[in-house]
């Protein structure tokens, strides 16, 4: 119904290239589309629309279905494996730079799930619990559930990811300390 889908390969590098950098979704979908040596490292050719742009909702949905199935673990060491052979490089001497990567990005997998939880939770305790919902602080309401903070999520630095997995967790305390014995 939409524009095509991205090249799997370059989408998945350019995820890559996001946690390298630290970068937002949105500042990955800016490179990916203006910046000739992500289309160099991304093996992109064609400068149309479709072979250079990627939106961020793309990159969102591609972390999504990492975390979902596992698969960072497999891409990266595909990706590895690939450069070893390629750049004939012995594993043992290699520095351990990419362990910051894969921390990072399973902090965001984390950030999403708890996100998912407080927005489930409050969406039926607005509709189940409305005196309640009602006496929730607006921030944490408007945090959650207005559609363009739903989006300020997909803007958390990996470097950041820390700092926001603390606040989400905190978050989600609240409703769990405050409404125990909620059905």
């Amino acid at each position: 119904m939409g524009r095509p889908a991205n090249e799997l390969v370059a989408v998945t590098g350019a995820m890559l290239l996001r946690h390298m950098h630290d970068l937002t979704d949105e500042e990955t979908a800016e490179q990916f589309a203006f910046n000739m040596q992500r289309h160099y490292a991304l093996d992109i050719t064609n400068n149309s629309d479709k072979a250079a742009c990627v939106c961020p909702k793309s990159i969102w949905n591609m972390r999504f279905v990492m975390t979902k199935y596992g698969l960072y673990d497999d891409v990266f060491r595909a990706v590895g494996d690939e450069f070893i052979k390629i750049f004939d490089i012995d594993p043992s001497l290699q520095r351990i730079d990419s362990v910051h990567i894969f921390s990072n990005m399973k902090h965001l997998g984390r950030i999403g799930i708890f996100i998912d939880t407080i927005r489930k939770f409050m969406v039926n305790l607005k509709r189940r619990h409305k005196n309640e919902f009602n006496e929730l602080d607006l921030n944490l309401r408007d945090r959650y559930l207005k559609k363009e903070e739903k989006s300020a999520f997909s803007m958390v630095k990996p470097s950041e990811s820390a700092k926001t997995l603390q606040m989400v967790a905190d978050d989600l305390f609240f409703p769990v300390d405050r409404f125990p014995l909620m059905p």
